[in-house]
Parts: structure tokens; sequence; C-alpha cells
């Protein structure tokens, strides 16, 4: 299903035509293109294509679901597999009248990634009802951590580690009194990066991620001032007792 206005233009008609589009009246009778969807879905011979916000998101959010496919579904008896569509709108804002294929300010690709959802069944709702169950599982999938948001976890919580062990080395050559200030001085560069993080990846779950990271790399860490300190402890109690009568 496409608008009805892209089929105006040479380029896209071709395309359109090629995939078997169908053109879709978006301010007047959507009857003609639902019939004809109705159709092709009996048939058994094609996969339709739907964006349920019939039209590309301004700001990069999604927008709310239109009920059609939901109502294809209800009518056809055939399944809606959820689909989500991760960085269309960095590639090809409605703004721009070309695709951007380069992020010259991150200095990196544009990627388009492509999630497919668990298959959704009417089971006797109603079209509202599908509709949201849609765009909720769509929002969960968005909200889906992947590969390379674990590498940028991985990275930024390696440089937040490395950070700490620059100021401690520094500190403690300065001079053991400095320490006290270590948590504050460690906290203001750490707390930088958390930001930078959570802006870059702002997923659910990301926060706990990298500070159970953290919490278990200075564990590790501390457990290897256990060995000196007890060391010490047990020194000073075996003088203690030697110098008492």
């Amino acid at each position: 299903l496409a608008a009805d206005r892209l089929f105006e233009r040479r380029i896209y008609r071709r395309t359109l035509i090629k995939l078997g589009g169908i053109p879709v009246h978006r301010t007047g009778n959507t009857a003609p293109a639902m019939k004809r969807a109705y159709e092709c879905l009996l048939s058994g011979d094609y996969n339709l294509l739907v964006h349920p916000e019939g039209t590309r998101t301004r700001n990069g959010n999604l927008s709310q679901f239109k009920s059609g496919a939901a109502k294809l579904s209800i009518e056809t008896g055939i399944k809606i597999v959820p689909v989500c569509i991760n960085g269309a709108y960095e590639i090809f804002p409605p703004h721009r009248k070309l695709p951007k294929l380069f992020d010259w300010k991150n200095f990196r690709k544009c990627t388009l990634q492509i999630q497919f959802g668990k298959p959704i069944s009417h089971s006797g709702r109603t079209a509202e009802e599908i509709t949201e169950d849609i765009r909720c599982r769509i929002l969960e999938m968005k909200q889906k951590l992947n590969a390379k948001d674990f590498i940028l976890i991985g990275v930024l919580t390696a440089l937040m580690w490395i950070i700490c062990m620059i100021i401690s080395t520094i500190m403690s050559v300065v001079g053991p009194v400095t320490n006290v200030f270590y948590p504050a001085v460690v906290a203001i560069p750490n707390g930088i990066v958390m930001m930078l993080l959570l802006a870059k990846v702002p997923k659910k779950g990301v926060f706990t991620i990298c500070s159970a990271i953290q919490a278990i790399l200075f564990l590790l860490v501390g457990a290897f001032w256990f060995i000196p300190i007890g060391l010490v402890i047990g020194g000073i109690v075996m003088l203690v007792r030697k110098l008492m009568p």
C-alpha cells in the first residue's frame, strides 16, 4: 500500500508497479485500495506490506497507527508480522530530497536495521486492540539492545575503567592523602562518559548493564587489596601480641 501521489512520479511509479504497489487515496475514498488488498491476501500469492503510520515520521518517533492492517487481518484471518525499521529517519528524513548515506558528524556510514517480530493473530479482538498490540510490539523491538549497542557499551565502560586507573595511579604517586578525594575526582569524568553512553544508546537496561560491569570490576580489583590489608592487619596483631606482657 502506497500513497497515490507517489504514483504520479515516474521514478516511483515504475518501482511501485514492479513491486505490485496498491495506490491509496489518503484524503479520499480508501475502499478501492482495501478491496484490492483483501483480494491479494485471499489469493495467497502476495505478501502485503502496510506502513501503519500512513506517512514517514517527522521526528524519528512512532506516530499513531491506523487500523487498516488490523481490519484486513480480521476479515481475512491472516496473521500480521510486525516489522521494526531503525535508521530510516536518519537516512531519509522528510525534509531531504535525497537519502544520506554517510553520517559525517559521527564519521560512519548510515545503517538501516530491520527486525521482524512474532506473528500477531486477531484472536477475536477489535481492530483498535490489534493496532495497539502492533505498536507496542514495534516499540519493544526499538528498545531491544543489539550487538552494536553492546559493543558501544563495552567500549565506553572500558573508557571509564581506564580513567579510573589513570586517576588512581596519579593520586597514588602524588601522595596517599589525595586518595580521600578519589571518589569525587573519578565521578566527574565517569559521569560525562555515562551521559555520553545514555545519549548514544537511549534504550532500557543500558544504565543497569553498565553499572553492573563497573561494580564487578571494582569488586575484582578491590579483592586484590584484601591481601595486603590482611597482611598488614595480621602483622599488627602479631606485633601487639609480642609487645603484650
